[in-house]
């Protein structure tokens, strides 16, 4: 069973403190870390998996997970971030595709009525929130 790599609170990494074996009894204490794909939630688990079976084929990923190339290419970079891989910078260009694309995806769950316009609202504001943040 995999232990949650992150703090279901506060998203915080989690530190593992105790190790322990249930056959002989013994028990180390300290502080570890945990493994690179413990810090990833079940979907960040689920794209690096699908990005393995396509061999990391970009055309691929965003055909089995019907999203768009920004897309894959961000949530890579987060991912890699996360596991402590990359630092997750993004060209200009990049950012600016990316959150072309996040209002895009905003604009069109609220023209299928997925999203009321409060929250289309609420998700725009914060993509733009993001954007400012992130220059």
């Amino acid at each position: 069973m995999r232990g949650p790599g992150r703090c279901p609170t506060c998203g915080g990494e989690l530190e593992i403190r105790r190790l322990h074996c249930p056959d002989c009894q013994v028990s180390i204490e300290g502080k570890f870390s945990p493994c690179p794909f413990c810090r990833l939630d079940d979907g960040e688990l689920h794209f690096v998996l699908t990005f393995l079976r396509t061999r990391g084929n970009i055309k691929e990923m965003e055909r089995a997970l019907g999203i768009s190339y920004p897309t894959v290419r961000s949530r890579l970079g987060d991912i890699l971030h996360l596991m402590g891989l990359g630092n997750g910078a993004q060209s200009e260009e990049e950012a600016r595709l990316l959150k072309k694309e996040q209002r895009r995806l905003v604009l069109e769950q609220l023209e299928r009525g997925e999203i009321s316009a409060a929250e289309a609202a609420e998700q725009l504001h914060k993509i733009k929130s993001d954007w400012e943040e992130s220059r």
